[in-house]
């Protein structure tokens, strides 16, 4: 039994039975928390694409100008993708 199955047809603890003798047990609240936040983390942005290409080959953030600077060339339907390819373009330029 899945858990959603199990949600669905009001069976949670059976599920949990199931799945201790599975030897799978709680799990651990740090971790789990993470998960979610990793889960359920607003989408990423361009600006966030060219932070994570700048730090790719920097190893250090852009500056709060050079992110400024970054923002005003932003086309409508750019992604994430689109900001990565331009801060790593940009940064190994520099």
């Amino acid at each position: 039994m899945t858990l959603s199955e199990a949600l669905v047809a009001g069976r949670l603890p059976d599920f949990i039975a199931q799945e201790e003798a599975r030897g799978i047990g709680p799990a651990d609240h740090y971790q789990f928390d993470q998960l979610v936040k990793m889960v359920a983390a607003p989408p990423k942005t361009y600006i966030d694409g060219f932070i994570d290409g700048w730090l790719a080959i920097t190893q250090e953030k852009p500056t709060d100008r050079q992110i400024a600077i970054a923002s005003h060339h932003i086309s409508p339907n750019a992604t994430y993708q689109d900001g990565y390819e331009q801060g790593r373009a940009i940064a190994g330029g520099k």
